[in-house]
């Protein structure tokens, strides 16, 4: 009867979140890089080429660290020390193996999946909403034990960024670039490093716990179609850093969407934030057919100061970032070129 009863929840599951038949798990990888990291460029490639090729499931979270990284300041960064990260580009498999070089994530990806192909944690999306305007986020998830459970169980809920164009160190064997794309940037860790307490003590399976949680995302100079929340549960235990990933999860932050909730327009165009800018300015612009991609700013006699992007980019939207603070006050203008179009936006540094 027990047998029934949950494989009739794993139906179920699967029907109402499109949950991993058997409750497949999905592995979460958490690493320290950095832009003036040299190795980090061959450690994204073997995330990207090696492991989500081979195993597209997996979940990616990247901390970014060292000095002058403009990603670095994320709130929840004291997740850096607590998994003892010491040097970049290092990482994390589950909290299962300790920190490893780069050099050792495929192979230890690979025997998890198969050493531990089943979660035994079933994580059940209800219902997620999102609204533009006023940045609110709500998601509600059920929690399920699949076997017998014991100890204290947590949750975390991160916010990441793609598509994030910016200078990257390298060397020769792994290059870097004036126009390096980022991708799995953690932006916030929403309910802290440590997460939320979900469940102490002895865990019945089967025994579902509801959580909803509600955010309010901390800045408009983020791309929500670029945005992702990643959930994962973990035991918590001594080290820290060997509390072992039960389950993960990803999902969009605007995809599927409540039919209720509003969308900003899906024909984005060039967007400047702030605008008058001093600082740290943001440009989001939207590609609409892979092709070489120019991002230039001029004064206002015409003079190039900046190129900010040179490369073929695929479609989608993207977030270019650039330092103003060394620029003379004054009005410029941003020129992207793609393809056969050409846009053109006006962007005013302030004293």
């Amino acid at each position: 009867m027990k047998t029934r009863q949950i494989l009739l929840i794993f139906f179920i599951s699967g029907m109402i979140c499109q949950a991993h038949a058997q409750n497949n798990r999905n592995v979460l990888i958490e690493f320290q890089t950095g832009t003036l990291c040299g190795y980090c460029p061959c450690a994204d490639s073997v995330v990207e080429k090696v492991i989500l090729k081979n195993y597209p499931n997996t979940v990616v979270l990247a901390y970014h660290n060292l000095f002058n990284d403009p990603y670095q300041f994320f709130t929840g960064n004291a997740i850096r020390d607590s998994l003892t990260f010491h040097s970049e580009p290092e990482g994390s498999i589950d909290r299962v193996a300790g920190n490893l070089d780069y050099t050792k994530w495929a192979d230890t990806v690979r025997s998890r999946y198969l050493l531990s192909p089943s979660s035994p944690v079933l994580m059940n999306i209800k219902y997620k909403t999102y609204n533009p305007a006023t940045r609110a986020l709500a998601i509600m998830v059920d929690f399920t034990p699949l076997v017998y459970l014991s100890g204290e169980y947590r949750v975390n809920f991160v916010l990441t960024e793609n598509n994030l164009i910016y200078k990257q160190s390298g060397n020769s064997n792994c290059p870097g670039g004036d126009n390096y794309v980022h991708h799995w940037v953690t932006r916030v860790m929403m309910n802290g490093p440590a997460g939320d307490s979900l469940h102490y003590g002895f865990w019945e399976m089967a025994g579902s716990i509801n959580k909803t949680f509600h955010y309010t995302i901390d800045s408009a100079q983020w791309i929500p179609d670029n945005c992702d929340i990643v959930m994962f549960v973990y035991k918590l235990t001594q080290p820290f850093s060997l509390s072992e990933i039960q389950q993960a999860e990803v999902q969009g932050l605007t995809r599927d969407l409540s039919i209720s909730e509003t969308r900003e327009s899906e024909t984005a165009v060039i967007s400047v934030y702030p605008n008058p800018v001093h600082g740290i300015c943001n440009i989001h612009i939207s590609v609409s057919g892979e092709a070489m991609t120019n991002c230039t700013l001029f004064d206002i006699s015409g003079k190039e100061i900046l190129q900010l992007c040179n490369q073929k980019l695929k479609p989608g939207l993207y977030n270019v970032e650039f330092d103003a603070s060394a620029l003379s006050p004054g009005t410029y203008s941003f020129i992207m070129v793609s393809g056969s179009r050409k846009v053109e936006k006006k962007i005013i540094v302030s004293d």
